[in-house]
């Protein structure tokens, strides 16, 4: 009978035993995701966020072969579902966000005692859609371009009242952001506690200028009652080729103000399961009628990595903590 000694032990133990804790050794080897995915969506259904998750979900689940199953988790402009996913055990991307910029942007520089940072907390996925924002006017207003808008505003300081569907939400600091860009522009913002509510007030005259989806004043551009000027979006919108940009207007060249939706995934999330995921929805919104049913939501298909996506939410957190500093914004 032979025997070992301690070196020659060790030795081997060292060369023939993986140490690495198995449940690290679990989610590197298995191919993600191994069971149904939740994907939390902090809003309520029916809304452009939660109509794109649920579109989403079929593709998903054919690619992965899991069921993605979307629950709305609603609550603090966003926060809960985001913070769910940030507190996720194992941070495994089995539990999912769809983000749009309140959650993952604008609530970080708003909410100094905010629970989660999502920069550090959150991890990008894809981007997958964009809801595009325009600004609108009555038609008898005596404005038909975005720069006559801002003319008259400043021919008349303080009588234009602009009105978005509430304080802080993404239309009221694309707005705070006009005023900045043009030297502190004097315009009145009523917020109002949805999109129905402007487009009603604009048609009754009570407001001069609104901020909102092209959905939300559909009825008043079909009636004639509403006049668009431009879109916040970086370039012209494929669906309306004739609304101009307001980036097309000297001085405001760098005015960009979309409300994205893409996939987070908790910090921890191995990069496998990101990467799988990534190509799975990108995929699902090139390879598919994903693009026209988002249209017919008002919705664009703006699909993008984990690594542009990361980058625009990035410089986007930058843009609204200044606005919100410079516009002295507050929740209350």
């Amino acid at each position: 009978m032979c025997s070992l000694d301690r070196r020659t032990v060790l030795a081997l133990g060292i060369a023939g035993v993986d140490r690495t804790p198995r449940s690290v050794q679990a989610q590197e080897t298995a191919v993600y995701p191994t069971r149904p995915v939740r994907l939390l969506v902090g809003f309520a259904p029916g809304g452009s966020l939660d109509v794109v998750a649920r579109m989403l979900a079929e593709p998903l689940t054919q690619r992965l072969g899991q069921p993605f199953l979307v629950e709305n988790r609603l609550g603090a402009t966003g926060n809960l579902a985001a913070e769910a996913v940030v507190r996720a055990l194992p941070p495994d991307g089995h539990l999912l966000l769809m983000g749009n910029p309140q959650n993952l942007t604008v609530n970080a520089a708003l909410q100094r005692n905010l629970p989660f940072d999502p920069a550090r907390d959150l991890v990008p996925v894809a981007q997958v859609a964009t809801v595009p924002y325009v600004v609108v006017v009555p038609a008898n207003l005596p404005a038909r371009s975005f720069a006559d808008l801002i003319a008259l505003a400043r021919a008349r300081p303080g009588q234009l009242n602009a009105g978005t569907p509430g304080i802080a939400s993404l239309q009221h600091l694309a707005l705070e952001l006009i005023k900045l860009r043009s030297g502190g522009l004097d315009m009145t913002h009523i917020p109002f506690r949805g999109g129905s509510e402007v487009n009603r007030e604009l048609l009754g005259g009570r407001l001069q200028v609104g901020i909102d989806t092209l959905v939300s004043f559909g009825p008043g551009i079909d009636s004639g009652g509403l006049r668009p000027l431009a879109t916040l979006h970086a370039d012209r919108l494929p669906t309306h080729p004739a609304l101009p940009a307001v980036a097309e207007t000297p001085g405001f060249e760098d005015i960009e103000v979309s409300g994205f939706i893409g996939f987070a995934g908790p910090a921890g999330m191995p990069r496998p399961a990101i990467t799988r995921l990534e190509a799975a929805a990108l995929r699902a919104v090139s390879e598919t009628d994903l693009p026209a049913r988002f249209a017919s939501q008002g919705v664009l298909a703006q699909p993008a990595g984990a690594e542009p996506f990361g980058a625009m939410l990035a410089r986007d957190r930058d843009k609204w903590a200044r606005v919100v500093r410079q516009a002295a914004i507050t929740l209350g």
